[in-house]
C-alpha cells in the first residue's frame, strides 16, 4: 500500500529526538517493516535522518515566513 505520513505542525521536525518526532519515526518505521511504501509530507524536516529511514522518500513545505499571519488577518 503507498501511503503519505503527513505533519502539518511546524513545532515538530520529523528527524528530531522528542516525543511526537520519535513518535513519527516509529509508526514509519513499523509501515515500512510491513511492506508499505511510505512517503514523509512535513513543514519541517529535522536534520538528523536516522539511518534506516534514509531511504524514505521526503517532501518538505517549508512555511513562508513574508505570509505568517495571513491567514488569520483574512
Amino acid at each position: 500500500m503507498r501511503i503519505a505520513y503527513i505533519c502539518a505542525d511546524p513545532g515538530i521536525p520529523v528527524f528530531g529526538t522528542k516525543g511526537a518526532s520519535v513518535h513519527i519515526q516509529d509508526v514509519v518505521r513499523e509501515l515500512v517493516r510491513r511492506g508499505h511504501d511510505v512517503e514523509i509530507h512535513a513543514v519541517r524536516m529535522g536534520d538528523r535522518v536516522p539511518a534506516d529511514l534514509a531511504d524514505v522518500p521526503t517532501v518538505e513545505y517549508p512555511l513562508d515566513a513574508d505570509g505568517a499571519g495571513d491567514r488569520e488577518r483574512a
